[in-house]
């Protein structure tokens, strides 16, 4: 029962992912949640600042960009300008989040307001801010 609640995927024009589109009625139950893009975020404890803390609460009440790279702040900020959208950026060192999402240092997940990833990237890509400012314009329909 557990996994039927929390352990699924879901598709929709709010979720970017590098694959084809697919019936967005279909659910994917998965046995890991590990910042697929339309599953939610995951929970862990990490070490943020000295302090023991569960990455759920790193999440803003908007957007939310949990990386390991402060590049992905000058993006961010950029991004949250140009679309007048805030985006909470929160970079994270715990080898714990690496483990978990398997995300290189330079990765990023941008989680939406309901908790849920909206992109996943696995490592720092060339162009962060139109790779950021893409999603976020196509999860908004914008």
């Amino acid at each position: 029962m557990f996994q039927l609640l929390i352990g699924y995927r879901y598709h929709s024009a709010a979720v970017v992912t590098g694959q084809p589109a697919v019936d967005p009625d279909e659910v994917h139950l998965v046995d890991e949640l590990c910042g697929q893009p339309g599953t939610r975020v995951p929970h862990l404890w990490i070490w943020q600042g000295g302090q023991r803390v569960s990455t759920l609460d790193l999440l803003g009440p908007g957007f939310s960009l949990l990386t390991g790279d402060e590049r992905w702040r000058e993006a961010a900020a950029a991004v949250s300008h140009a679309l007048g959208v805030p985006i909470a950026t929160q970079c994270l060192g715990d080898e714990a989040w690496f483990a978990a999402t398997r995300l290189a240092p330079g990765g990023a997940l941008l989680v939406r307001p309901d908790d849920f990833v909206g992109l996943r990237c696995g490592e720092f890509p060339a162009d962060p801010t139109g790779v950021l400012r893409q999603a976020l314009s196509r999860i908004l329909c914008r």
